[in-house]
């Protein structure tokens, strides 16, 4: 049976004091997005983070892929989680975020983890079907209005 648990102030508390402390970097980017105005709404939250690196953590996972790399902020905490063998495939068309982005992480010396491709999310994933990539873990936070295809 499915129970539905509330994500209160007191389950955010919680969930912060089981969480580990946010990376230096992981800051830096977060400070650097508070910056950018109104687009700064297309990082994830630190709770989103957070669940990520969990998930990543509790099944061992060594190969995610991300679609939407924006600043950087969600490919940061996966690779924080990822064993050092863990690899990130990660896909944005935007060059300029994708640039900021291979920055932070090249800061947070994990960039050995990345590989970043600058491509049109439907183009980028039909590669990879032809190619027949497999990932552990799926992260879709971009080109919304393609999600059906």
């Amino acid at each position: 049976m499915d129970k539905n648990i509330p994500i209160d102030q007191n389950m955010i508390e919680y969930i912060f004091s089981h969480s580990e402390r946010l990376h230096p970097i992981q800051k830096k980017i977060l400070k650097y997005n508070e910056s950018l105005g109104h687009i700064k709404r297309l990082q994830i939250s630190i709770l989103q983070a957070n669940f990520l690196q969990f998930l990543i953590k509790v099944n061992k996972f060594k190969s995610c892929l991300e679609i939407g790399t924006f600043t950087g902020y969600s490919s940061l905490s996966m690779a924080l989680s990822l064993p050092k063998n863990g690899k990130i495939y990660s896909i944005d068309k935007d060059i300029k975020t994708n640039k900021i982005a291979s920055n932070f992480l090249k800061q947070a010396n994990v960039y050995n983890k990345f590989s970043i491709e600058t491509n049109n999310a439907i183009y980028a994933l039909k590669k990879l079907l032809k190619n027949k990539k497999k990932f552990d873990l799926i992260f879709i936070d971009a080109d919304k209005e393609s999600y059906i295809e």
